[in-house]
């Protein structure tokens, strides 16, 4: 399964932002309208948190504020999205690997 990027034409970071809104929208059979709504059906929660998250990254810049604009939404549902993806990532990556780390093989025999 390969998955095609659309090419879009951007011409302001206004233009860019609501292209990842709507990207985001897509891949998962909505609209950005959907994604900015007021509506709290879990389906759309789960995406608009989701797009809140890229669009923090493409542009850290952004405050919370000018997030929670954008969609719609009080700064706080912003900080708490990005926070949930924190911990969220603190559940499944509970510690850093680095390279001093042995990674196990987990095909190889255990040592008896």
């Amino acid at each position: 399964m390969s998955i095609v990027h659309e090419q879009v034409a951007v011409a302001t970071p206004r233009d860019f932002t609501w292209a990842l809104i709507e990207e985001v929208a897509k891949r998962h059979g909505l609209t950005a309208g959907h994604i900015v709504s007021r509506c709290r059906e879990r389906r759309i929660v789960v995406a608009r948190y989701e797009a809140i998250i890229a669009v923090h990254r493409a542009r850290p810049t952004m405050s919370s504020p000018q997030l929670g604009r954008l969609f719609n939404r009080d700064h706080s549902t912003v900080l708490y999205a990005l926070g949930r993806t924190k911990r969220r990532n603190a559940v499944l990556f509970p510690k850093e690997i680095t390279h001093e780390q042995p990674i196990s093989d987990p095909q190889a025999p255990s040592p008896a």
